[in-house]
This record gives structure tokens, C-alpha cells and sequence, in this order.
């Protein structure tokens, strides 16, 4: 009964997690860095949960298969536990510190303890060295227990010296979701270590992560559905995560504005009308690189991501974008945008302020369209 109770939080950790792994799985866009990175930690977590669980369970079992399977999960424990802290800091410091180079000989003392730990959990069972199994089946924390230990803390605490440096390049949401992934487990292993019996550092690990997703819902890609559009929400997120990470981000941008849409939907119905706007979007998305991303502001207004650098190639895509609208023939009407374009860098003090300049701009052209 009391291993049942020591087990409970794994059990119950490790469904909640595979519950939220599973709807991740299906709505997270997997090609996303930190979405990917997510569900690898996630399935890492589970397995440690079921592990610790398992090795709870057989703990005090005599016989060789019940011993033999014990130094088995015990060391599948101790190796886990750095590769997937190790793995986090790699990842923190890719995409907070890109340009930060560390030299080969670093890299290789930076990763040498993972690899120490584990040939000692290998050799372990052997030698007694993080972890012994006795003759009655028992588990027992070996001599150089805490090594594995600080070095697993170690990774997370250096992958949140890398969030906190960097913090001025986050988003909030961003800042909360590595900092809570990354606290919280080492809250529940220093727990664990410091108290044997407790069983915390998979299990919060696990709710640290049930709460990652959480904010990483709030930074899903969602669509328009009329258009397949980003969603105001979605691009401004994106956009804005792109210009807080790199304050020297540049690229373009074209404002546009479906002319008269009001005038069809009024002589031909609001159907036709979603006709033209679908149309209208279809003739841009036609005319960019598969890299720039269309967000939908509201109505007919809509907003273009290029991925460029000077005037001139966000010029080139603008023509591309009139000539696709030039050479669309309708019977009914005719399908017209107003465009305002510019190149975002870091004279802007914001994305607002960039867009509320690229539509100042498109409302020039609105004008200046109607005078003629």
C-alpha cells in the first residue's frame, strides 16, 4: 500500500501528461522548434515517469530477474535525467543565443559530464558507484549520487541564465514558458534529492510541461477561415516575436485594402462578396514566396510578411501582387486593392507604429487611385 501511494503522483503525472502529448500532438504545428522540442521532452518525461514508477514497484524484490530489472530502470533513471536537461539547455541557448559560439574544446567540457553519467550509471551495477541493488533487491543511492544529481540541475540552471540574459529579447509568454519549464523540475529534483523516498522531479516536470502547453496554445498559428489567412492574433504574435528577439530585424511589409467591396456585396450579396475577398487572396498568395506569411487585420484588410531586405525585392513582389489583379478577368466586377509597402527596421519603435505607417501609406494610394 505505501509503494501504491509513493507511486500515485507518477501515475497521475504521466496521464495528465500523455493526455496533453496527445492533443499537442494532433494541433501543434510539429515543424516549430519549440513545439518539436516540446513533445520530445514530453515522451522523455513519460518515459521516466513510468521508469521511476516500475523501479518503485520492484524495490525490495529478491531474485535475480526482479534485481536484474531493477539496475535496468535505475539506469535508465540516472541517464535520462542529464541527456534531457543537457538537450534543454542546447535548446535554450539555440534560440536565445544564436551568435554566442562556443569553441569545440567547451563544447566537448559542456557535454562530458552527460557522458560521464551515464558510463557511471552503466557501470553501476557493477561497481555501486551512483547506485547499488543488494541481495534482497533493495535500491540504495550510491557514492557519488549527488554528482549526477548537480550536473542534471546544472543544464537547467544554465539554460535559465541564458532566458534571464536574454529576457529583453522575450515576449513575456515566452519568458514564463522556459522559466516555469525550467524551475519547476529543479524544485521537485533538489526536494527529491535532499528528502529519498519523495518522488517530485518527473512529476513536476511533468505539470511543468502541462503548463508550457498552456502558454504555447497562446502562441498557436490559427487561421482565418474564410481566407486561411493568419488571424490578426496569430501574425502580430509572430511578427512581434521576430522583432523582440532581433532588435535589428528587417524586413518587408505591403498593407493592403480591397476596393469596393461594399459596392458588391451591396449590388451582389455578402456570399459574393466572401467570393471576392477569397479571390483577392488567392491572387496574392499566388504572387509571394512560400517563406512570407498573409495575416487577415479584419474586413477586407489585409497584411503581407515578406522576406526581404531592401525596397527594391519588396517592390518586385508588390508588382507581381498588381499584375496578378491587372490580369484576373470578372465578368461581375472588378477586383481592385489599394497597397501601402515599406521596409520595417530599427527606426520603428514598434510593430504598430510600422503598420500604422504601411497603412497611412495605403490609404495615399487609395486616394491618389480615386483622383484619377
Amino acid at each position: 500500500m505505501e509503494t501504491a501511494f509513493r507511486v500515485e503522483i507518477n501515475i497521475v503525472s504521466m496521464l495528465v501528461l500523455l493526455a496533453v502529448f496527445l492533443i499537442a500532438h494532433k494541433k501543434l504545428e510539429k515543424k516549430d522548434s519549440m513545439n518539436k522540442i516540446f513533445l520530445v521532452a514530453s515522451l522523455i518525461v513519460m518515459i521516466e515517469l513510468i521508469v521511476e514508477a516500475l523501479s518503485c514497484i520492484v524495490n525490495g524484490m529478491a531474485g535475480t530477474f526482479n534485481i536484474i530489472l531493477s539496475n535496468v530502470l535505475a539506469i535508465l533513471l540516472f541517464s535520462f535525467a542529464p541527456i534531457l536537461s543537457y538537450t534543454f539547455f542546447v535548446f535554450i541557448k539555440q534560440i536565445f543565443a544564436p551568435k554566442m559560439k562556443i569553441l569545440k574544446p567547451f563544447q566537448f567540457v559542456l557535454i562530458l559530464p552527460v557522458i560521464i553519467i551515464v558510463m557511471l550509471s552503466v557501470l553501476s551495477p557493477f561497481f555501486g558507484w551512483m547506485f547499488y541493488i543488494d541481495s534482497l533487491g533493495v535500491y540504495h543511492r550510491g557514492p557519488i549520487f549527488q554528482f549526477g544529481a548537480i550536473f542534471t540541475y546544472l543544464y537547467l540552471v544554465l539554460g535559465l541564465i541564458v532566458v534571464c540574459v536574454n529576457r529583453k529579447h522575450l515576449l513575456k509568454s515566452d519568458f514564463l514558458l522556459y522559466s516555469i519549464i525550467g524551475i519547476l523540475p529543479i524544485i521537485g529534483g533538489i526536494v527529491q534529492t535532499l528528502f529519498y523516498g519523495i518522488l517530485l522531479m518527473w512529476s513536476s516536470a511533468a505539470f511543468a510541461l502541462v503548463i508550457g502547453y498552456i502558454l504555447l496554445q497562446e502562441r498557436m498559428i490559427h487561421l482565418d477561415d474564410l481566407t486561411g489567412a493568419w488571424t490578426r492574433d496569430s501574425f502580430y504574435y509572430t511578427i512581434s516575436r521576430k522583432i523582440t528577439q532581433d532588435p535589428n530585424e528587417i524586413f518587408g511589409m505591403i498593407y493592403l485594402d480591397i476596393d469596393g467591396l461594399k459596392a458588391i456585396n451591396d449590388r451582389f450579396g455578402h456570399l459574393e462578396g466572401d467570393k471576392a475577398i477569397q479571390k483577392a487572396l488567392e491572387l496574392v498568395k499566388n504572387a509571394i514566396s512560400p517563406k512570407d506569411i498573409i495575416g487577415r487585420l479584419g474586413g477586407d484588410e489585409f497584411v503581407v510578411f515578406v522576406e526581404c531586405t531592401d525596397l527594391i525585392s519588396l517592390n518586385l513582389t508588390l508588382d507581381n501582387i498588381k499584375n496578378n489583379f491587372k490580369m484576373y478577368q470578372n465578368q461581375k466586377y472588378e477586383l481592385e486593392c489599394s497597397f501601402g509597402a515599406d521596409i520595417y527596421d530599427n527606426q520603428y519603435e514598434n510593430l504598430d507604429v510600422f503598420l500604422h505607417h504601411i497603412d497611412h501609406l495605403m490609404y495615399k494610394d487609395k486616394r491618389t487611385r480615386k483622383s484619377q
